[in-house]
């Protein structure tokens, strides 16, 4: 995989070469002089059939870079990897312009309506093929951002009839009413979708995280919530219907689990996940974005989803694989080690990088030998332990416990849908980690038909009949009464020293009217799991909240390094 990271323009004296670094090593195309280097250009290997990298090459590079240049290193690694029997099957880029014109250099293209182009010869290996791709989460987030633009998104008339929609404009407003909507409530529809999701600043547009959170699928989900039950708009369908195509595609490309990984092991989920990729990039490719001209996005679609299909053919037929993980052909790993060097400081300067770049390549082998003559020393290289004894919290009585106050919440429907989901959640965390009989299960969890209306949104989360825990009447009813003790009590018990034992005795006392099994204890092992789930998100919200007054008052730019000498 080849991807650049910026640097500072800086001409630095290196004493360990006694030479001079921060001119740009790859020609700057149409420039015959000297051109100071603006990024850092990395070649990393990574491993297909099990988890290793490592970077093996860099160059500095001006604004652009010539592809035959940056191809013909490629080249010169693909032979070294050939002579020391390292096969390589993919080459992964970003859809920039220097990495495209090294697309052309080695005759790789892709259109909206020609023929898909992916494979260049091995150099080393006669009749071996490598596939170009182009990096899954940058497409997706270079599609977020049309969204993010206004970009009009209109699907093709076929797929609009084939999929049976009432409309063909895929647009954002629906995503903003929803963020709207629920802006206030503790217990969202899609809890992740938040202002500064659909309204990013520019580094937040980098990040694949906040275009996920938009093309998710509870996002999907709460937007069909939202039409069938408070009336929106019929045709917010069609975006509902665009982000799960995107999520599912995003899924296939992207997969980190053998659950989701390509796989003969059942033959009709392995030809459905097939048929999808292939239905996407039939419907992908006719989009009309914008004023209709293809977009990196499109091209980038058709190219990687190619590669993958006929990547995964021949490493399941002729290399045996059981299943083939598609991450391992994301540029994760290398994105993941820029992020290490940024650390120290966001925008390094080329001597700085060229120091970052071999200090963690060679840290990486500072392991443990697995087979030395000496037990592993567990020690932990820490001066002491800061952690704060538990022995010196100081205890509450239960007179300050019981001036607490309680009392049921009043939830919206929407709120309602959203809670009835969590305290699925909880539920299914008793099930799976503690110790109960089926009489305690029998209890615990209902049936969809459970508060019809308000479990609609739960099954309609469901990917498969069966994989989610709707909570039972009982249980609804005691953690809606735990939530409105918490809702009042959160704000005397911060005060604290033993918060969860004063929100465990409270709830307690509220609920205690409410009969369940006593022979696990179900009651009380129900009740501490929520309270610290509960705190959890309640302290996410705080620190949310504190993080966004902290950015609202702090520098808005990062373009002047961040030291000078």
């Amino acid at each position: 995989m080849v991807d650049e990271m910026a640097i500072q323009e800086k001409i630095e004296y290196d004493p360990a070469t006694s030479s001079v670094w921060g001119y740009a090593t790859l020609p700057v195309p149409v420039r015959e002089d000297k051109v100071l280097a603006t990024h850092g250009l990395v070649y990393m290997l990574c491993g297909v059939a099990t988890r290793w990298k490592q970077v093996v090459a860099y160059h500095y590079t001006g604004d652009s870079f010539s592809g035959v240049d940056a191809g013909n290193v490629l080249l010169t690694i693909i032979e070294k990897c050939s002579s020391i029997g390292l096969d390589v099957v993919a080459v992964t880029t970003d859809m920039g312009s220097g990495n495209r014109s090294m697309w052309q250099y080695f005759k790789i293209n892709s259109g909206k309506h020609g023929c898909v182009a992916n494979i260049a010869k091995h150099p080393a290996l006669n009749g071996k093929e490598i596939r170009f791709m182009a990096d899954v989460p940058h497409i997706v987030k270079n599609l977020c951002g049309h969204l993010l633009k206004e970009h009009q998104i209109v699907l093709h008339p076929d797929d609009v009839s084939k999929n049976n929609l009432n409309g063909c404009a895929v647009y954002l407003k629906p995503s903003k009413e929803l963020v709207t909507h629920q802006e206030g409530s503790v217990f969202k529809l899609a809890p992740k979708l938040r202002k500064e999701v659909i309204d990013p600043s520019h580094f937040d547009r980098m990040k694949v995280s906040n275009a996920m959170v938009i093309f998710s699928h509870s996002t999907a989900v709460a937007l069909r919530t939202m039409v069938k039950e408070h009336g929106w708009p019929e045709h917010y369908l069609v975006t509902a219907w665009f982000i799960e195509q995107v999520n599912r595609w995003f899924d296939l490309m992207c997969s980190r689990h053998p659950v989701m990984a390509l796989s003969k092991h059942d033959m009709t989920k392995y030809q459905e996940a097939l048929t999808f990729l292939k239905n996407f990039m039939e419907m992908f490719s006719r989009l009309k974005i914008g004023n209709g001209h293809c977009k990196p996005s499109q091209a980038g679609v058709s190219l990687s989803t190619t590669s993958i299909l006929e990547l995964q053919r021949h490493l399941l037929e002729n290399k045996k694989f059981d299943f083939v993980l598609t991450s391992r052909f994301t540029q994760d790993s290398l994105e993941n080690f820029f992020s290490t060097i940024r650390m120290r400081n966001p925008i390094p300067t080329p001597l700085e990088l060229k120091m970052a770049l071999k200090i963690i390549s060679v840290s990486q082998y500072l392991k443990v030998c697995a087979k030395g003559s000496y037990e592993v020393d567990d020690g932990a290289f820490f001066l002491a332990d800061f952690n704060i004894s538990k022995e010196n919290t100081v205890p509450v009585d239960d007179t300050e416990r019981d001036s607490l106050t309680f009392g049921k919440p009043h939830l919206t429907t929407t709120d309602s849908s959203a809670f009835f989901y969590y305290c699925g959640y909880i539920v299914s965390r008793v099930v799976k980690n503690n110790t109960t009989c089926e009489q305690c299960r029998t209890i615990l969890t209902g049936g969809n038909n459970t508060f019809a209306g308000v479990s609609d949104f739960t099954t309609q989360k469901c990917y498969q009949t069966g994989t989610l825990v709707y909570p039972s009447d009982v249980v609804y009813n005691l953690l809606l009464t735990c939530e409105g003790c918490f809702t009042k009590a959160i704000e005397q018990c911060l005060e604290l020293d033993d918060i969860i034992p004063t929100l465990q005795h409270t709830m307690m006392g509220a609920v205690k009217d409410i009969n369940m099994p006593v022979c696990h204890d179900v009651k009380n092992k129900l009740i501490r799991r929520f309270c610290h789930a509960r705190l959890q998100l309640h302290l996410s919200d705080l620190t949310r909240k504190s993080n966004k007054k902290t950015k609202d008052m702090g520098s808005k730019s990062m373009c002047a390094p961040r030291r000078q000498k």
